[in-house]
């Protein structure tokens, strides 16, 4: 007889029901993720196959495009861009606002500020969503769709910023990182409510604190989703939209890595489609927010202004300001555009509600 024989005790009835029970429930949970990882996938897919082909013959993606959505990413202006990341890293004139780090007081007057902007636009629901005591909350809109309200895509950008010396106290205007990214989602939901068009699936458009000390905001967010089961099918993140090399052209680059290759993909074919002006390539920079999705089974991507490494070189400074050389509002145009178009080419229009 084995000497530790005697430390065996065998099961009983009620502990190996409940064993099997764990193990059928997380069987399911497995399941169920997996199968909204492959809905995200085949949405995203269906996607590139309208603009990529028709009859099996390789087109340009000009065939694909919807006027609608031409119209509506067209009326994306500079001047608004300008004066919401303007806003934000306190240079407008009347703007209280000198840092927005994570554990600022400027934070959450900024999540408030952003608060009011979506409800001004017509959002009805818009939650300021604390996540960890000390931090500023993410601050989430939320657009119900129609038919297929049960799938979310979700439009991020962070509403953080670090500065030059990483404390609450010191200066952070943030007005590329991620300044610009919050002036997209201002833009995207400006226009998408104006426009009256009511889309399929449910738009969450998600303003994120915490990204700068490691994606903190965004990390609760999608793992509170995954929990409750939230089908998420599509993710764009926004951040650093708007500096540009002088010299170089409008540019849009996806992420090299921890990212899904059915969502950029899906970005690459409607910037191609909506936005021809702006090349598209791929960037090693990393990381942000869409990171926590991917992390947690979500098709996600993020779009960066630069194919290639960092330049800007105000990146993490308290320099990081809109009034600098480099710092360009058409590039941020361009990147705005190709986000709402994606957005609405994802969540779809519905054909069979007539705009109000």
């Amino acid at each position: 007889m084995p000497p530790n024989t005697k430390l065996y005790r065998p099961p009983v009835a009620d502990e190996s029901n409940s064993h099997q029970a764990t193990l059928t429930s997380l069987a399911a949970d497995y399941a169920a993720r997996a199968a909204n990882y492959q809905r995200g996938v085949d949405i995203a897919q269906a996607i590139v196959r309208k603009f990529d082909s028709k009859n099996g013959q390789q087109l340009t993606g000009v065939t694909a495009v919807d006027a609608r959505v031409q119209t509506l990413v067209k009326n994306i202006t500079t001047a608004e861009l300008k004066a919401d990341v303007e806003y934000l890293s306190g240079e407008a004139t009347g703007s209280p606002l000198t840092s927005r780090h994570s554990l600022a007081k400027g934070h959450v007057d900024a999540a408030k500020w952003v608060k009011a902007k979506y409800e001004s636009y017509g959002c009805k629901t818009v939650e300021l969503v604390s996540f960890r005591d000390t931090y500023g909350p993410n601050v989430v809109c939320t657009i119900p769709g129609t038919d297929l309200a049960q799938e979310h895509v979700v439009l991020g950008a962070h509403l953080d910023d670090r500065g030059s010396q990483f404390t609450a106290s010191a200066r952070a205007p943030g007005a590329n990182d991620d300044g610009s990214g919050s002036s997209m989602l201002l833009a995207s939901l400006r226009h998408l409510k104006e426009s009256g068009f009511r889309l399929r699936r449910t738009v969450k458009v998600v303003n994120f604190c915490g990204e700068e000390q490691g994606l903190i905001g965004s990390k609760a967010y999608a793992q509170a989703a995954k929990k409750r089961g939230d089908k998420i099918v599509f993710m764009l993140q926004g951040d650093m939209l708007a500096y540009r090399v002088p010299g170089e052209p409008l540019q849009c680059a996806l992420p090299a890595a921890h990212a899904s290759p059915d969502a950029s993909a899906v970005v690459s074919q409607v910037a191609r489609a909506y936005v021809p002006e702006v090349v598209v390539g791929q960037t090693s920079a990393c990381c942000s927010d869409h990171q926590s999705f991917y992390e947690q089974g979500f098709v996600s991507t993020q779009i960066y202004e630069r194919n290639g490494p960092i330049a800007d070189p105000f990146y993490h400074n308290k320099g990081d300001l809109a009034r600098r050389s480099g710092y360009d509002y058409e590039q941020l145009q361009g990147l705005a555009r190709i986000a709402l178009a994606t957005i609405v080419t994802v969540a779809e229009i519905d054909d069979t509600v007539t705009p109000k």
